[in-house]
C-alpha cells in the first residue's frame, strides 16, 4: 500500500493567486513606475530567479548541494532559451513550415504539431470567432507551444524520482516567466505601467509558469517507451494537453475580459502540482512509474 502523505509545502503555491486579484481589484491611475528606457527589469529578473530557485529547493525538498546547481541551469537555461524557442515554434507554424529549422525533417509528429499550431494561431487572431473556437485556438497553440517548450528545457536529460522532475518542471517554467516578463517589461510596462504590474508579472505569473510545468513534467512521467521517436513526441503532446487546456483557458478569459473567472482558473492551476505530485509519488512506489 502508498504510504506517502500530502505534499503540503507545493500546496502553498495555492497562495499565488491572491496576487492576480489584488492586482485586478486596486484602483488605476498612479504614475508610471519606471522609465522607459530603464534597466531595472534586470534586476528585478535576477532577485525572481534567486528567489524561485530557493523556493524550488524548499518545495520539493531538493538537496540545496547535489540539486541546487542542476536546478540553477534549468531555470537559466529556461529565461535564455523559452521565449526564443516559442518565437521559433511560432514562426514555423505561421510559415507553413514542414519542420522547425531542420529538425523533425519527415517526422509525421512535427509536421502535424506545426500544422495544428498554424490553425491554433490563425484562430487566435480572429477576434471575431467565439468564446469556443477562440478557446480551442489558445490550447492548441500558446498552451501547447509554451508547456512543450517548457518541458523540453526542464526535461532535458533528466534522471530522478517523481520530486526531482516536479523541481526541474518547476525552475524551468519559472525560468520561462522571467524572461516573458522581461519581454513585457521592455515592450510594454517601461514608461507606462505601475508598480503593481510588476509585482503581478514577476512574482504570480513566474509561479503560474512554474505550476504550469511542474504539473506538465510529472504527467510526462507516463510517456511510453516506443520504437518510432514520432509516436512518442505524440503521446506527449496529447500528456500535456490538460496543462495546455488549463493554460489556454486562462489566456482566453483574460483576453475576452473575464478576470474573476481567469483568478478561479489560476487557483485550480497553482493547487496541480501538490495534487499531481501526491498521486505520483503514490504511483511510483507502486511501480507504475519512474
Amino acid at each position: 500500500m502508498p504510504t506517502s502523505s500530502f505534499p503540503w509545502r507545493p500546496f502553498l503555491l495555492f497562495l499565488l493567486p491572491f496576487i492576480l486579484q489584488w492586482n485586478f481589484s486596486r484602483p488605476e491611475g498612479g504614475p508610471p513606475h519606471l522609465s522607459e528606457h530603464s534597466l531595472v527589469p534586470l534586476l528585478y529578473a535576477a532577485v525572481t530567479a534567486v528567489c524561485f530557485h530557493r523556493l524550488a529547493i524548499w518545495l520539493f525538498r531538493q538537496d540545496r548541494n547535489e540539486h541546487g546547481p542542476a536546478l540553477a541551469a534549468r531555470i537559466v537555461a529556461g529565461i535564455v532559451a523559452g521565449v526564443p524557442m516559442v518565437f521559433l515554434l511560432q514562426w514555423s507554424a505561421l510559415n507553413g513550415a514542414r519542420d522547425i529549422m531542420g529538425f523533425g525533417e519527415g517526422n509525421p509528429a512535427v509536421t502535424f504539431f506545426l500544422t495544428v499550431l498554424g490553425w491554433g494561431y490563425s484562430i487566435v487572431d480572429n477576434s471575431m470567432v467565439g468564446f469556443g473556437p477562440a478557446l480551442l485556438g489558445y490550447v492548441v497553440s500558446v498552451g501547447l507551444v509554451e508547456e512543450s517548450s517548457k518541458a523540453a528545457v526542464g526535461l532535458y536529460d533528466f534522471s530522478g524520482d517523481v520530486r526531482d522532475r516536479a523541481a526541474c518542471g518547476f525552475v524551468a517554467g519559472a525560468g520561462f516567466g522571467i524572461g516573458e516578463a522581461l519581454l513585457y517589461c521592455f515592450r510594454d510596462y517601461n514608461g507606462d505601467a505601475e508598480w503593481p504590474k510588476y509585482v503581478t508579472r514577476f512574482v504570480f505569473c513566474v509561479g503560474l509558469h512554474g505550476c504550469m510545468s511542474a504539473t506538465a513534467a510529472l504527467l510526462l512521467a507516463d510517456t511510453p517507451v516506443l520504437a518510432r521517436r514520432w509516436k512518442v513526441m505524440f503521446y506527449q503532446m496529447l500528456l500535456i494537453l490538460p496543462v495546455a487546456f488549463l493554460h489556454g483557458l486562462y489566456d482566453v478569459l483574460l483576453e475576452r475580459q473575464f478576470p474573476h473567472y481567469a483568478v478561479l482558473v489560476a487557483f485550480l492551476i497553482c493547487a496541480c502540482p501538490a495534487i499531481a505530485l501526491w498521486v505520483y509519488e503514490r504511483r511510483s512506489e507502486e511501480g507504475l512509474v519512474d
